[in-house]
């Protein structure tokens, strides 16, 4: 376990992400550019190849939530590395699990980012994973490096695992135990009486897409994406499409949103009601739904949790068993802004209007020197970190002390957590 404590990159791939207070948490939903055909080709492959060393099995595999992220640990080559269980995207590892393990570089293409910014990466293929009981045999992926972006680095990952290498299995999310159940036949998994099957389309590299309706308008290719902690996320243009036949209460702020693999951009986030809405013929309870970016939008754990979620990629379906304990996704309480950390000190990311931070004055960039009892005067990023992690327990105080720089003095503010939007 320490060799991989030595070469493991403290990053994940995410912004962060809680409906309470501060940080967002976006799948970063790699999109390949393809720069030839041949190189295409050869893309499709790796992400297309694979197998697993055996042809009749079922095991199972304990998993941890960190910052609302499913997290499994791997082996290979007798090393032991944290990984995002993430649907979202293919296989990636951190330059350093791939330096650990000698992954071959066999080609390099451009890679884009969820903030539609590119880089050339390198492509490998990895002999061997190892999950559970279970071998994974010759699955291709990305190699990437994302120093820098704070929150991800505080997740102490050493990269994905992807959809390429889950379409070789059926594989169920058991959020209540926190265990995964992989197997080679779905009937292993004695799926209860009252669960629902809900359809999915897959891209080549086996990332799975839902289509949705809400009130009496249909949109389509909604990523499953288990590589996010939020719930619903949809594109300003469904958001626009919505709104010629829907009527929605929405809040919206403007600041840093969410990070992709290569940093941060500003943007504008709105959070709106979602009326009747359904997958498969199937009508889900009314939620809260972010609208951000491009895209097509998605769904991620927050709503996920709320099922036993199972998926199939034989037959493209994702079948969803109720829990019991069902956590209600049709409020959105905020201290009306968030925090990043960067360049060595917390600034206010994101500010809502009309919210608590708004109404006292704080402005997107200001200076945060100390939030409760986190104080980063000493510009330690594990302060950050921690404050991060605990999010949880962080978003369910009524109110919370923070101490701004306003010009070069110190300033104490108190902020009361709020109920900004219900459906």
């Amino acid at each position: 376990m320490e060799t991989s404590r030595r070469n493991r990159l403290r990053t994940g791939t995410f912004s962060i992400y809680t409906h309470s207070i501060m940080i967002r948490c976006y799948s970063f939903l790699l999109l390949l550019i393809l720069i030839t055909s041949c190189k295409s080709t050869r893309i499709a492959r790796l992400f297309t190849d694979g197998e697993i060393s055996e042809e009749n099995f079922y095991t199972e595999v304990p998993f941890e939530l960190r910052a609302g992220l499913i997290i499994v640990t791997i082996s290979a080559n007798d090393q032991e590395f944290d990984m995002i269980f993430d649907t979202g995207a293919p296989n990636l590892f951190s330059t350093p699990m791939a330096e650990a393990l000698d992954l071959p570089v066999v080609l390099t293409s451009r890679v884009s980012d969820s903030q539609n910014r590119s880089r050339d990466l390198p492509f490998t293929r990895a002999e061997a994973i190892q999950i559970g009981d279970l071998v994974f045999e010759d699955f291709g992926g990305l190699i990437a490096d994302w120093e820098g972006v704070a929150p991800l680095e505080c997740l102490e990952v050493d990269g994905l695992i992807g959809a390429n290498l889950m379409r070789r299995a059926h594989w169920q999310i058991d959020y209540e135990k926190r265990i995964i159940r992989i197997a080679n036949d779905l009937e292993k998994f004695k799926l209860p009486a009252d669960t629902l099957g809900i359809p999915f389309t897959i891209t080549r590299q086996g990332t799975p897409h839902i289509d949705i309706d809400v009130d009496g308008q249909s949109f389509n290719g909604l990523t499953l994406d288990l590589g996010s902690n939020k719930g619903m996320d949809i594109s300003e243009s469904m958001y626009r499409k919505l709104l010629k036949e829907t009527q929605v209460e929405e809040i919206s702020g403007h600041g840093y949103g969410s990070a992709g693999l290569y940093g941060q951009v500003m943007d504008t986030v709105r959070q709106i009601t979602l009326p009747t809405w359904s997958i498969g013929g199937h009508t889900f309870p009314t939620l809260i739904s972010e609208v951000s970016g491009g895209g097509k939008g998605a769904l991620g754990n927050e709503f996920f949790q709320n099922y036993t979620t199972t998926l199939d990629w034989e037959n493209q379906r994702a079948y969803l068993s109720p829990n019991e304990n069902q956590i209600p996704l049709n409020v959105f309480y905020s201290l009306g802004l968030t925090f990043r950390y960067y360049e060595g000190k917390l600034e206010a990311a994101f500010i809502y209007e009309n919210g608590a931070a708004d109404r006292n004055g704080i402005e997107v960039g200001q200076q945060v020197l100390q939030v409760d009892e986190y104080d980063f005067r000493a510009k330690d990023q594990s302060v950050y970190c921690s404050l991060m992690l605990n999010r949880e327990e962080f978003s369910s105080r009524d109110s919370i002390e923070i101490v701004i720089l306003e010009g070069d003095q110190p300033k104490q503010i108190i902020l009361k957590r709020e109920l900004l939007l219900e459906n």
